[in-house]
């Protein structure tokens, strides 16, 4: 027998009844006294099917004075539906606007999490929004429009990040029709799809053609979405968060456990989300927010089919930006994979400060700024794995070397840079920088690059850029080249030059063997590629990648998933010459499994 939500929620007040009963009346019996805990612990929540509530904002029966057992007579807000969750419950969320900050009561556990998902059918259209919806627009003419509304409070950033100017400490956001507008920070700059807040008048006003009252506009409120950074164990499915004005927190902030399947957390102000331990994300779009798109500090999580593109449009590119970065109290064990993380006004993917038994795998960066992979002050072993970097562009910075690359490492080790491919970027494609920090720690020593295509980077194939002991014995020798091809470059590899006052060293393909022994079996051809110019890198059948790779251990299958080798031995770059992929796996067999992986391990090919 199953109590019900009632009786449920009677032990605590019963606990309180029996101690009252027992501190005023002096007769009470200890048989009397035993009979009510007994009862008080048969009431106890019991492992049993959860309950299943239901939220419909727009449907017609939607009442908070609903019992929210039926999706006929729904509860209205997401506040009444996740009042009473307790673990192995369900909260099916009907399509709608929800604007409102979601907070749970109390975590699930590991054996009977709380789920909020989507109505079968609605995923994708339940939004969790941080904003209202604006009337009473007045027509200033030129198509100018003004309503009263105070300007949000300034952002605060921590005294050591670098000022970015007067937009990136703002908060306010327009939409017209769901499009965001672009802020200005004074009346001559408005123009079609621009808006100025005039914060001493308290009034917005927003350039665009047609009566706003006649569309939908909203104006961003509130500075939170999902509130959870103190509860674990919580599914999430086919949920939206956006709009959220928020500041130093994330617009979904969770803390350990939960599992983020298809939802979209996009167009809020600064930071998309944030997880802690045992995360899982999968299938996700985080994408146009302010700040980082996912900011995750915990370990033994995975990431996996997800995208993060247009992110740090408010904040970046040189600090805490891009798509995704894994950061804070050394973070371990995690694996992104399948990511796409394109045009992020920062790095596409950022590890710092991590621990190792990170991985990074089969995973597209495009047009990011600065890096568009960065492996900075991490304790290896660290891998990087059949990833695609296209384009990177180059910032404004006093530390012009490694801008613009494919792949940074600084001050890590232990780094396996295997079986990737780095196209067109406008800096080095590979660069490996640094020194120590962090009282020696973090140093740059022991990198494995092997089996990796470069071809048409801005200033160099490989480039090292490095100093201190980083350019001394035995830390300089300690990084391992093979079985690479660079192709397209004026300059193969960049080299510092070991005695003062230290000028760098400009080689070939050829030099670079000769001078360090190093990249002996590498390459110096056109990679002959299908089709570059729509970013299909895999390769033609003559290329002369195809066989000339080397057979890892640690690489048994392709960006594509296809296995390795299919020829006499494996492919150089991140896709294998693949006419017949085979029946890709139902979960990794590569040997990066770590933890409980039985609730992922199907979902990746």
């Amino acid at each position: 027998m199953t109590p019900t939500r009632a009786v449920r929620e009677a032990p605590e007040a019963l606990v309180y009844q029996a101690a009252e009963f027992e501190g005023t009346t002096k007769r009470t019996s200890g048989a009397l006294f035993l009979f009510l805990i007994a009862t008080v612990l048969w009431l106890q929540p019991c492992p049993a099917a959860g309950v299943e509530f239901f939220v419909g904002i727009d449907h017609p029966n939607a009442s908070d004075t609903n019992n929210g057992l039926s999706s006929d007579h729904p509860f209205r807000t997401l506040a009444r539906g996740t009042q009473g969750l307790w673990p192995g419950d369900t909260l099916t969320i009907m399509a709608g606007a929800y604007r409102e900050v979601v907070q749970l009561p109390r975590s699930g556990t590991a054996t009977a999490p709380i789920t909020v998902r989507a109505y079968p059918g609605d995923e994708g259209r339940v939004a969790i929004r941080g904003s209202d919806i604006v009337t009473g627009w007045i027509n200033e003419g030129n198509n100018t429009w003004s309503v009263d509304r105070p300007a949000l409070p300034l952002m605060a950033y921590p005294d050591d990040w670098p000022d970015y100017g007067a937009l990136s400490k703002r908060r306010e956001m327009v939409f017209i029709d769901g499009n965001p507008l672009t802020q200005v920070l004074s009346a001559g700059e408005l123009s079609e799809g621009r808006f100025w807040v005039d914060v001493s008048a308290g009034r917005y006003y927003v350039s665009s053609s047609g009566n706003l009252d006649d569309r939908l506009v909203e104006v961003a409120t509130r500075d939170r979405g999902i509130c959870a950074y103190w509860i674990d164990h919580v599914v999430w499915v086919g949920v939206k968060v956006e709009h959220v004005a928020n500041g130093t927190d994330p617009a979904m902030f969770v803390r350990s456990f939960h599992e983020i399947r298809n939802c979209q957390v996009n167009n809020n102000n600064m930071e998309g989300i944030k997880a802690g331990d045992g995360a899982i994300i999968l299938n996700s779009h985080v994408n146009r927010n302010g700040g980082v798109g996912i900011n995750l500090p915990g370990s033994g999580c995975l990431l996996d089919g997800n995208e993060t593109s247009h992110n740090s449009w408010r904040y970046g590119p040189g600090w805490h930006a891009g798509g995704i970065k894994v950061i804070y109290d050394r973070p371990a064990d995690n694996r992104i994979s399948r990511h796409t993380s394109n045009y992020n006004n920062g790095p596409g993917i950022w590890l710092d400060t991590c621990g190792p038994g990170n991985v990074v795998e089969a995973s597209f960066m495009e047009g990011n700024k600065a890096v568009g992979l960065f492996i900075e002050a991490t304790q290896g072993p660290t891998w990087a794995i059949n990833n695609v970097v296209v384009g990177t562009e180059l910032t404004d910075t006093p530390y012009p070397q490694c801008e613009g690359s494919g792949i940074t490492t600084r001050e890590a080790y232990d780094v396996f840079l295997y079986n990737n491919t780095v196209a067109n970027v406008e800096g080095p494609g590979i660069c490996i920088s640094g020194d120590e920090r962090n009282g020696g720690l973090d140093y740059t020593a022991n990198t494995h690059v092997y089996n990796n295509i470069v071809v048409d980077s801005g200033s160099a194939a490989v480039r090292f850029w490095v100093w201190g002991t980083a350019r001394e014995e035995p830390r300089i020798s300690s990084h391992h080249f093979d079985n690479n091809l660079y192709y397209g470059q004026v300059t193969t590899i960049i080299f510092p030059h070991l005695v003062y006052p230290w000028p760098d060293q400009f080689w070939s393909l050829s030099e670079w063997q000769a001078a360090w022994f190093k990249d002996l079996q590498s390459l110096s051809l056109p990679p002959n590629f299908v089709n570059p110019g729509t970013n299909n890198f895999s390769l033609s059948p003559d290329s002369p990648a195809v066989d000339a790779g080397d057979d890892l251990a640690d690489v048994s299958d392709d960006f594509a998933g296809c296995r390795r080798p299919k020829g006499a031995t494996s492919d150089i770059g991140a896709f294998e010459y693949c006419v017949d992929a085979g029946n890709p796996p139902g979960e990794f067999t590569d040997g990066f499994e770590f933890g409980d992986t039985s609730m992922w391990s199907s979902a990746v090919p």
